[in-house]
């Protein structure tokens, strides 16, 4: 008996290890060491090299044979993780795709609307829905959430000009941060200048319009026209848009 074989009496105790090589046939040198596919690190990689190698956890390799069906084993490892982790992913984005910001909500998606838009409507959307903030938050800046039509018509309704009416770009919104008492001097002045106006504090215009009701609630000082004439000439060419 080669001393070296005993070395696997606790591998296959009922037998000494074989004196050829299970899976390229070479035979053993007497100073040889057969190495088997249970003495792999885990049993994931003894798995796939069983299947790879057509052998039994017992078999006995050669050093060369042991090293080849190691190395291959670990590659069949990392594909199969690969495959099934593009699974998931393919899987997480369809489910993305499929459901919308709003908790809760099961309807069908028909637009995106990005985390900047949601950041900037935090307060206004967070008044009428509850969104999955902890997504928004962990996303990217420049990253995009799907939302039903009907969420998406509120967002819209908070990126629409309160004035005029015209979508606005995401730099251009603001508050109107007026005082109550200015509001309800506005909205009569615009309404005698044949503007429809249902301006409130919590409103949101653009910055044209509010360049123009900050110029509006000035117009009837003279002074101030007298002192600001380009102001006098953007309200009124302002006005007829």
């Amino acid at each position: 008996m080669v001393p070296e074989k005993a070395s696997s009496f606790n591998i296959h105790p009922e037998r000494c290890c074989s004196d050829t090589c299970h899976y390229c046939a070479t035979r053993f040198g007497s100073l040889d060491t057969p190495l088997h596919v249970s003495q792999l690190k885990t049993a994931e990689v003894q798995r796939f090299a069983m299947e790879f190698a057509s052998v039994s956890a017992d078999a006995c390799l050669c050093d060369k044979c042991y090293r080849f069906i190691d190395r291959k084993a670990k590659e069949m490892r990392a594909a199969k993780g690969s495959t099934s982790g593009a699974g998931r992913g393919g899987q997480g984005k369809e489910d993305k795709v499929k459901t919308c910001i709003v908790r809760s909500c099961n309807r069908e998606v028909t637009s995106t609307i990005t985390r900047k838009w949601l950041v900037r409507l935090r307060k206004k959307m967070g008044k009428k829905v509850s969104l999955n903030w902890d997504r928004v938050v962990k996303a990217s800046a420049k990253a995009t959430f799907s939302i039903c039509h009907k969420h998406m018509s509120l967002a819209n309704s908070f990126s629409i000009c309160g004035l005029c009416g015209r979508k606005m770009a995401l730099g251009s919104v603001v508050l109107i941060s007026f005082s109550s008492e200015e509001i309800a001097e506005l909205n009569a002045s615009l309404r005698n200048d044949g503007i429809p106006s249902e301006l409130h504090e919590q409103s949101l215009i653009c910055k044209h319009c509010k360049t123009f009701c900050s110029i509006r609630l000035k117009y009837n000082d003279v002074d101030y026209l007298k002192a600001n004439r380009p102001h006098k000439s953007f309200y009124k060419d302002y006005r007829k848009k």
